[in-house]
């Protein structure tokens, strides 16, 4: 197997190799030929929070700004926070996602993409898809990866029991099994209206 050159081999090390802090936002990166600053390993998402610089550029996040300070070696400071033409529209307004994807702006062009990461929270649904999922954002998370749309069923675990509130004042309700991928959910007006009355 053959071996990688020396030369070949970078590594990224704060200014403790290269005895001092980069300028301009820029990484300190020790090769063979002796450490260096370099704007290569800044790296910006997709995320479109415009903002406009000094220089009268528009940026689609500040990430941005910081990468064109480095690769300019100058300061750009920043005039607001927006577009430098206010009357300037996202480019994601006229781009349509489907499946739970959402637009990022990458290269001034919007993209659609599936959420990278969810929120650890627990608010557990029912898809349509007959599967528990442990948040809507997993379950919209599954219906981008799969590419198709899976809508919430109900709240809770499939399968769980509902409790339906009886009359006012009566305590207790009624349990009724929870709709399942099957049985479509509707909504039971006339006994919702009759217990409101208080007839039920």
């Amino acid at each position: 197997m053959p071996r990688s050159r020396p030369s070949d081999h970078v590594i990224s090390n704060p200014s403790q190799e290269c005895g001092r802090k980069c300028p301009f936002n820029g990484v300190c990166q020790v090769e063979r030929a002796g450490p260096r600053c370099s704007c290569e390993p800044i790296v910006c998402n997709g995320a479109y929070q415009p903002l406009c610089g000094k220089d009268g550029r528009t940026y689609a996040n500040d990430c941005h700004r910081r990468k064109a300070e480095c690769e300019t070696q100058s300061h750009i400071g920043r005039k607001q926070q927006g577009p430098c033409d206010l009357h300037d529209p996202s480019p994601c307004l006229q781009k349509a996602c489907e499946h739970g994807a959402v637009c990022v702006v990458k290269n001034a062009a919007p993209v659609c993409e599936c959420p990278e990461a969810c929120p650890q929270t627990a608010d557990p649904v029912c898809g349509s898809d007959g599967h528990a999922y442990a948040s809507p954002c997993e379950m919209r998370a599954m219906g981008c990866a799969l590419q198709r749309d899976i809508l919430i069923q109900h709240k809770g675990p499939c399968g769980e029991l509902l409790v339906v509130p009886g009359p006012r004042g009566a305590g207790g309700g009624t349990p009724r099994p929870s709709p399942s991928s099957t049985q479509p959910f509707s909504c039971d007006w006339s006994y919702a209206m009759e217990t409101d009355m208080g007839f039920a």
